[in-house]
């Protein structure tokens, strides 16, 4: 009797803790439904934390977060897993660039909540514009394309203003062999342009050009652009033949990306400078982004932006660029 009285409780025992480990889950809550970001000048970006709370009693893991659109960004990095009781915080930023008014949008946070398996925050706010000086730089990658070595290249860049008031560049500087020839006190007009030389020295250039050129202007919310030359300087043996390989330039300026401490591109430019089709295929780490195929001599420029912000980021991150193509090419 007693026996089996024993082997009766091992039993209902067993039962309960198979009972208790599938009541086991996690229970997401965020501090708050609504981020009013109050009122911002158009192009600046506002931060905030949302505290996440996991009352269940399991481990809570915030998988990703998605938003309604572009301006909305969210980093979970620092809530990627709640344990039972505690408490962990996420990053949201509201990017203003192109936007004006009253704004409304919506972020989702994603976790492994069986219940609730995702939460909204609305985002509200307002986006003004004072009259201002606004630079734009085109293009923002020059492509030289293919210079003969020892004799150097001109190539021109366009200033714009597309603000207000008028536009003043109060200098331009670049890299070693990158050089650039103001007017005197330089001043744009709202809505007019400016043509502005750019020379590269031939004698300090030698194969794939990757040369830089930074502006500096009364822009309040981008005070300096920084634009990138490339292209391939060839001895003068071989300056018949064209430019080789595929070559990949950030463009713009790196946008930092709140709970990382770093920065990351909105896009990259591809060139493809071989006599046969490519493919390059985009990634970071082993998460597959995109995959884009060039035709000979075509450029593209790739957006990686909302790419990277979906993915748990860190300084060992690492964005590959992957290049393909067929082991025997065209005959030049």
């Amino acid at each position: 009797m007693r026996s089996i009285l024993l082997s009766a409780l091992a039993a209902l025992m067993c039962e309960l803790a198979a009972v208790g480990a599938e009541d086991a889950k996690p229970v997401m809550g965020l501090s708050t439904e609504t981020w009013d970001f109050g009122t911002l000048e158009q192009g600046q970006t506002a931060t905030t934390e949302v505290e996440v709370s996991n009352k269940g009693n399991a481990d809570l893991k915030i998988t990703f977060i998605r938003s309604s659109c572009a301006a909305c960004v969210g980093n979970a990095s620092g809530a990627s897993q709640v344990k039972p009781g505690g408490t962990g915080k996420i990053t949201l930023s509201f990017y203003s660039k192109g936007l004006l008014g009253q704004q409304g949008k919506v972020v989702y946070v994603h976790g492994n909540d069986p219940v609730t398996p995702y939460k909204a925050v609305r985002i509200i706010g307002t986006v003004k514009r004072t009259p201002r000086p606004e630079i734009l730089v085109t293009p923002e990658v020059l492509d030289v394309g293919l210079v003969r070595k020892g004799e150097g290249v001109v190539r021109t860049l366009v200033v714009e203003n597309k603000g207000e008031v008028p536009l003043s560049i109060s200098s331009a500087s670049g890299s070693e062999a990158c050089q650039v020839r103001l007017p005197d006190k330089p001043s744009i007009e709202p809505g007019k342009k400016l043509d502005l030389p750019v020379s590269l020295a031939g004698d300090k250039l030698n194969g794939l050009i990757q040369e830089y050129l930074t502006i500096q202007s009364n822009d309040p919310i981008a005070p300096s652009k920084t634009i990138t030359l490339v292209g391939y300087a060839a001895a003068p043996g071989q300056a018949s033949a064209p430019a080789r390989g595929v070559t990949v330039s950030p463009v713009g300026e790196p946008v930092k990306v709140p709970g990382t401490g770093g920065a990351v591109y909105r896009s990259y430019q591809l060139a493809n400078h071989l006599p046969a089709k490519v493919t390059v295929s985009v990634a970071i780490g082993e998460k597959a982004l995109q995959k884009v195929e060039l035709a000979p001599g075509q450029t593209t420029e790739v957006e990686v932006f909302r790419d990277l912000i979906s993915t748990e980021l860190s300084e060992k991150a690492v964005l590959e660029f992957k290049v393909g193509f067929a082991a025997v090419l065209p005959a030049r």
